[in-house]
């Protein structure tokens, strides 16, 4: 009996375990509140920030599915905020909440194990267009003091509210109807909430991966728009189209085996000079259970 529990001990010494720690306040209001999953373990940590979707109206921090395992068992710290939804905040507040969860990581995310120098974003349906966003336009970062370099890298999922003129313009009735809810029907203002209307060169904005459904029209289209205007204007810039895949599985099975989605994000985040692993770090030693993938063979043009 004595000889087990010295080998439980052991063994929990030696293993990182899996934590969470829930409902950390990075503001004042109720819903400003973000969860974070990591491994104990000594070295400082990449971070990846997730921002959930649901039409800037519903979601919550607590549905992450796959990804804060397939994202701790890499050697990264994965947090996932909740922001202030309509109708009682709009997309702008919704993106500040965004900026000001970055400004608390910054300060405090070491104290959990966290690097403030790797810290990036990812985002699926409006959560990408609020991300895209806070990268594209530098106004709410320089709100709360911070430089657009403090982020390293952005992955986002399925969105096509990158360029909303553009999305009221060929959407059906009720894609039309929600985003001039959110947007309203000016189109200057529409453009000011566009992510494309903000890329421009010289302007830092960090290397960004687009995958998104290849059957969904709108958001394949959009995401070629985005694509192209960043790298025309000389950002970095990935773009992935995903067969078999809907809105709702490319963001619900992220971080499950055999994925494809996964492992295009993982390549993406990988080939970041931030994340070039170091002798001996976490990041250098093969994960356990590692995520598995395929990307597609298809074009990534669609119109």
């Amino acid at each position: 009996m004595r000889t087990s529990v010295l080998a439980l001990l052991a063994f929990l010494l030696i293993v990182p375990q899996a934590s969470a720690q829930r409902n950390v306040a990075y503001g004042s209001d109720p819903k400003q509140k973000l969860d974070i999953y990591g491994k104990k373990i000594l070295q400082p940590r990449p971070v990846m920030v997730w921002v959930h979707g649901g039409a800037w109206t519903i979601g919550d921090k607590r549905r992450v599915e796959h990804k804060a395992r397939a994202f701790t068992e890499r050697g990264w710290l994965f947090v996932s905020l909740n922001y202030r939804l309509l109708p009682r905040a709009g997309y702008k507040e919704q993106v500040e909440d965004v900026a000001r969860a970055i400004a608390w990581l910054l300060k405090n995310i070491e104290g959990y194990g966290g690097d403030p120098g790797r810290i990036h974003l990812m985002g699926h349906s409006s959560g990408a267009h609020i991300t895209a966003l806070l990268l594209s336009d530098p106004r709410t970062l320089a709100q709360y003091k911070l430089k657009p370099e403090v982020i390293k890298g952005a992955v986002l999922l399925d969105g096509a509210g990158y360029d909303i003129p553009f999305v009221v313009a060929q959407g059906g009735p009720r894609l039309v109807r929600t985003y001039e809810r959110v947007f309203g029907t000016d189109r200057n203002a529409q453009r000011d909430a566009s992510p494309i209307s903000h890329v421009r060169p010289g302007r830092h904005i960090p290397p960004l991966c687009l995958l998104y459904v290849e059957e969904r029209r709108l958001s394949s289209a959009a995401g070629q728009r985005f694509a192209d205007k960043l790298k025309k204007t000389g950002h970095q810039v990935e773009l992935h189209g995903l067969q078999g895949k809907t809105h709702r599985t490319i963001n619900k099975e992220f971080g499950s085996r055999n994925d494809r989605t996964s492992k295009l994000a993982f390549k993406f985040l990988d080939s970041l000079p931030a994340n070039s692993p170091k002798p001996g770090s976490a990041l250098s030693r093969p994960a356990s259970r590692a995520v598995t993938s395929r990307p597609s063979s298809r074009g990534h043009q669609r119109q």
